[in-house]
This record gives C-alpha cells, sequence and structure tokens, in this order.
C-alpha cells in the first residue's frame, strides 16, 4: 500500500474538500483528522521510550468510524486547522474548558514532531512564524515590493499624528482576522477612517490596532502560490461602492467581479522568493495594482482560503494543490 496523506482540518472545510477530491480521482489514501472531533470521538496516543530502539509511536482511534491508524510512513499533511478543538458536553466549567481546548491544540500542533518526517502543507511552525505581519512587510520591503506606511499602536496620540501627516488618507484594520473574529459584533473590515471616526481614536488605548496610509486602487488582487506556482486572480474591489476600500466587505452573493489575471514574471518570482524565506509552500497573498502600475504588498496568509477563487476563476488550484502533496513537496 502506498503512503497516504493526512488531512488535518475541520469536518466542514469545503476548501480541503475540493483537494480530496482531486486525490480521490488519483485513488490516493487520504487519513482524515477532524480537528472539532479531538479529544471528545479521537483518541491519540504517543508514546516515547517504551520500546527497543528509542522512538516515538503515534497511533489513534476515530470512535466514529472505529477505525485505527498508525502514523508509520505518511507521504505529506495538509494542514489547514481553522476550526478548534471541542471539550466534551460534560465539562460545564468554562475555564475547564479552554484549559482542554488549550491542551489539545498544543498536541494537534505537536503532530508537527510526532508524525515521521514528510512534507508539511503548511506546517504549524511555519504558519505561526508567517502570521507575523511585522515580519511580512519587512520581507516585502526587502524583496522590491512597495509596501504601505504604517503604525501598530495602542498610543491614541500616536495614531492621531498618523492620521495627521498623512491628512486623514489611513486605514485601520486587525492585526490579524481570523473565522472567529469575524464573528464578533465589533469586527470590522479594513476600512478609510472617516473625520467622525477619528473622533473616537481614544478607544485605541484598549487595543492594538493596525494602522496604514491609504493606497488608491486600480483593483486588488489575490495571488495563491503552491510551489512554483502563482494563481492570480483581479478582483475589482471599485466596481461595487460597498468594496471599495476592502473586497471582503460586499453582500453575500455579490461579490466584486472575480478574473484570472497572469502576473509579471518578476512578480512571481517576489512571491515564490517570499514563500521560501517564510517556510512554506503554499501562500494567500493580497496586493494592490495601483493607478500608477505599481504592485502593493499587502499581506499573506499561510493558511489562507482560496475556494471561492477557483469557483469564480476556473483556476486548477486544488489540483495543484493535490499534486505536490502526491509528490511530497517535491
Amino acid at each position: 500500500m502506498e503512503q497516504p496523506i493526512v488531512f488535518i482540518c475541520g469536518k466542514t472545510d469545503l476548501t480541503a474538500d475540493l483537494v480530496l477530491i482531486e486525490l480521490k480521482k488519483r485513488n490516493i489514501e487520504v487519513v482524515r483528522i477532524n480537528v472539532e472531533d479531538f479529544p471528545t470521538k479521537l483518541n491519540f496516543s504517543a508514546g516515547f521510550n517504551l520500546e527497543t530502539p528509542k522512538s516515538w509511536f503515534l497511533k489513534f482511534y476515530d470512535s466514529k468510524l472505529r477505525n485505527k491508524f498508525f502514523f508509520k510512513e505518511v507521504r505529506s499533511v495538509y494542514y489547514r486547522p481553522h476550526k478548534e478543538q471541542r471539550a466534551s458536553l460534560k465539562i460545564k466549567n468554562v475555564t475547564e474548558k479552554n484549559l482542554i481546548i488549550e491542551q489539545s491544540q498544543l498536541f494537534i500542533e505537536w503532530l508537527e514532531d510526532l508524525i515521521s518526517p514528510c512534507f508539511w502543507l503548511n506546517s504549524p511552525r511555519a504558519v505561526d512564524k508567517a502570521r507575523s505581519k511585522v515580519l511580512q512587510l519587512t520581507l516585502a520591503d526587502s524583496l522590491g515590493f512597495l509596501t504601505p506606511k504604517t503604525l501598530i499602536t495602542n498610543d491614541p496620540e500616536e495614531a492621531l499624528n498618523f492620521y495627521k501627516k498623512h491628512k486623514g488618507s489611513i486605514i485601520a484594520k486587525l492585526l490579524q482576522a481570523t473565522p472567529s473574529t469575524r464573528k464578533l459584533p465589533g469586527f470590522i473590515f479594513t476600512k478609510k477612517l472617516t473625520p467622525r471616526e477619528i473622533k473616537l481614536i481614544n478607544q485605541v488605548k484598549y487595543s492594538p490596532v493596525l494602522f496604514q496610509k491609504y493606497v488608491p486602487k486600480n483593483y486588488e488582487i489575490r495571488a495563491t502560490v503552491v510551489g512554483e506556482q502563482v494563481f492570480a486572480a483581479k478582483i475589482d474591489s471599485q466596481a461595487l461602492q460597498k468594496t471599495i476600500d476592502d473586497w471582503r466587505s460586499y453582500e453575500f452573493g455579490n461579490p466584486p467581479p472575480h478574473s484570472p489575471i497572469k502576473l509579471p514574471l518578476e512578480v512571481q518570482k517576489k512571491l515564490i522568493k517570499m514563500n521560501e524565506i517564510l517556510g512554506i509552500k503554499f501562500g494567500a497573498y493580497d496586493l494592490i495594482y495601483t493607478p500608477k502600475g505599481g504592485y502593493v504588498f499587502l499581506e499573506v496568509n499561510a493558511n489562507g482560503q482560496w475556494g471561492w477563487i477557483q469557483e469564480l476563476t476556473k483556476l486548477p488550484i486544488s489540483s495543484a494543490i493535490a499534486e505536490i502533496l502526491i509528490k511530497g513537496g517535491k
């Protein structure tokens, strides 16, 4: 039997399902670990120095499917844990629940060390490292990308000075937006600050905020990098009033126009090089194409979504991910 590919993802991860379909077409064995099922429905065991020669063993049991799997030879791992672990409903104490989720999350991350040496797309440590906006902007600038002037602060005076310096033309956004933060009542998309909102600048003291000089847009770009391939989509955010500042703020079912584009080879090389420096093989990049013809780097998500891009543009992203998992990153 050929080495299997392990999926670590959410049970309702439709994007991961797209890759799973591609692998099934190729008759590749997949072992799927749904993170919401741990630790209530999935039992993991890892042991060290219990046998000779000294080494770790790892096995897990899926009580729902009644399947037991021993991690001996794994070809590659597709790591997309957008959901968090769930404590048993029998645990009523909130503190205990949070502790269980925290400990379970650590064990999932430690699978990087427990599963036999293999290719990860992307490894937990690489994803964690690449999350830093500070590191991202520093690398992008060093690679020759245009980058927006940026301030991260919880000092109202600093924020106000930044606003005045750029004549009120600045945007504000969260340090990181996740599926869970988008559910919060106070969630904000990237938005250009108005004179009315700047009067509330003192609220910055309660939490750090990321401010940037506003960058005029011709259109936005989502570039999905898989190995040495770059799949770029033009997002005409300026076509809709609601998406002028942030293309994600569209009304459900009415996204701005998407179309596949080919980025200049020089830009593609910079994106691939940034992936290499960050230690990742997959990266979802957000760029702005300005009216003056420049490419401005905004951010990269090492665990970003791409399913909607494939649906709207027909770019073969799922096929590319399946192939790199099959080849073990080679």
